[in-house]
């Protein structure tokens, strides 16, 4: 967006109201010298404003930048973030220090009106020529989005063989080729429309899921855990101890992967 245009449209709605511009009562329009006047007051205060909002999120920004360097740089994973980065710096399309760039590959969290459902008739895992086109495009990251009810057809029990059989050769496949994969159960915080927390659904079953999940995965540094796509109609300090549970059981695996948190009411920036 043009910063100029935009202080500029700012300050013509201003002296448009002002002067009555914008109604049909018949008030008697300001002079040109007011109109004037009044726009370039309306850019200077939209101008210092815009710059101090700038400017405080400039700072914010490098506070975050910095946290998150600092909890990098004691993980595991670290050596091949920072050569990832460093790769990433020399693309001049790249922005310089951006690690985790790329996209949703839909498609294994399809058919959920059909559970566990039918293979390649309900749902689709991607391939690997998706995460080639994708890396082709200077994207490092992609989110593999799948249903909980899949991979472990009953609560606390063992994952279906053949369903994480599909799940490890996306995997495998797409770590080899150095692109990071964001392991997402995208279930809501529900399995098969029971709330975790419920009481058919509870924090320990979570965390069961997310134990043999870690354990699976914990040696290969390019897998990311994403708790839970967009929890959402339920407490949201229930919430907080189902991801603390899941959390906690990673970790208590051995897995030192980095975790995404998503936050309740469909994890929305509009609702926080």
């Amino acid at each position: 967006m043009n910063l100029t245009k935009t202080l500029i449209a700012l300050a013509l709605t201003s002296s448009l109201i002002a002067c009555g511009g914008g109604g049909g009562g018949g008030s008697k329009p300001a002079s040109s010298s007011k109109v004037s006047s009044s726009l370039s007051s309306s850019i200077s205060s939209s101008s210092n404003s815009v710059s101090s909002s700038v400017s405080s999120s400039v700072s914010v920004s490098s506070s975050i930048s910095s946290s998150i360097s600092s909890s990098l740089s004691s993980s595991s994973h670290a050596s091949s973030i920072s050569s990832l980065s460093n790769s990433s710096s020399s693309a001049s399309s790249t922005p310089v220090g951006l690690i985790f760039r790329g996209v949703s590959l839909a498609g294994a969290e399809f058919g959920e009106i059909n559970l566990p459902g039918t293979y390649l008739t309900d749902y689709i895992y991607p391939d690997q020529s998706e995460v080639d086109y994708f890396k082709g495009k200077n994207m490092s990251t992609v989110r593999l989005p799948f249903r909980w009810e899949r991979l472990q057809r009953s609560l606390g029990g063992e994952f279906d063989a053949t369903e994480l059989s599909r799940l490890d050769a996306f995997v495998n496949a797409a770590t080899a080729s150095d692109v990071y994969v964001v392991l997402d159960p995208h279930n809501y915080a529900r399995y098969n429309g029971n709330i975790i927390g419920s009481g058919t659904v509870t924090n320990t079953h979570f965390a069961d899921f997310w134990s043999r999940l870690a354990n699976r995965y914990k040696s290969n540094n390019r897998i990311i855990f994403a708790l839970m796509n967009e929890p959402n109609t339920m407490s949201t300090e229930q919430w907080l101890s189902a991801a603390n549970a899941g959390i906690a059981a990673i970790r208590a695996a051995g897995a030192t992967n980095l975790i995404l948190v998503p936050g309740n009411a469909w994890t929305g920036g509009h609702s926080w």
